[in-house]
């Protein structure tokens, strides 16, 4: 399964957290200020594919979101993701779960 995340923030988390399923990031040809240069310098250390294309394929590719000038690409790692409600059913005690949807950075 392959999916995208778009956004500076969003990207850099993914890339704190779980660089391991990043498979290739998506750079405006040209235009890397300074944050988009760490994040592309953290992309090539951690061993990522990383491209340059044009800002109207960065556009196609984000579907009509804000990409601020990165699309990282991952792959799930869906095996190690457990059950919602058998995780839940582990925790002993009061659970307070918080769904967000929709968030944008």
């Amino acid at each position: 399964m392959s999916d995208y995340v778009v956004g500076i923030h969003a990207v850099q988390a993914l890339l704190e957290h779980q660089a391991k399923t990043v498979t290739a990031i998506f750079f405006p040809q040209g235009a890397l200020n300074e944050r988009l240069s760490v994040l592309c310098a953290r992309a090539k250390a951690s061993h990522t594919a990383v491209h340059y294309v044009s800002f109207d394929e960065m556009d196609q590719r984000a579907r009509q979101q804000k990409h601020q000038g990165v699309i990282a690409y991952t792959q799930a790692d869906m095996g190690k993701m457990p059950d919602l409600m058998d995780w839940l059913g582990q925790i002993k005690g009061p659970v307070f779960l918080l769904i967000l949807d929709t968030i944008q950075d």
